[in-house]
C-alpha cells in the first residue's frame, strides 16, 4: 500500500481499503503499517490468544453476562481519528 503523506484517510476510506499481508492502522489520516518486521506475523499469536481469552471469559462470565470479541473500534488521538485494526 502507497499512500501520498499529504493525502488524509477518513475512517471510511481507511476501513475501504483493501486487506494484505501487512495490518495497517490509522493515525493522524495516515495508513501506517502496525508491524514493521514483515517475516514475523503476530495475526496467528494475536487471533489464538484473543480465542483463549474469549474461552476462559465466557466460562467465568457465564452467569454475570457475555463475553464478545470486538473486531475494530474507532478512537480520537489528538483530535484525530485513529483505527487500530487487530
Amino acid at each position: 500500500m502507497v499512500q501520498s503523506s499529504n493525502q488524509r484517510l477518513t475512517v471510511e476510506e481507511f476501513l475501504a481499503l483493501p486487506e494484505g499481508d501487512v495490518t495497517y492502522e490509522l493515525i493522524d489520516g495516515q495508513a501506517v503499517p502496525k508491524y514493521k518486521d514483515d517475516k514475523i506475523s503476530p495475526k496467528f499469536f494475536h487471533s489464538s490468544t484473543t480465542g483463549a481469552l474469549l474461552l476462559i471469559l465466557s466460562a467465568w462470565a457465564e452467569k454475570e453476562g457475555r463475553v464478545v470479541v470486538e473486531w475494530a473500534i474507532k478512537l480520537t488521538r489528538n483530535q484525530q481519528d485513529w483505527v487500530p485494526v487487530p
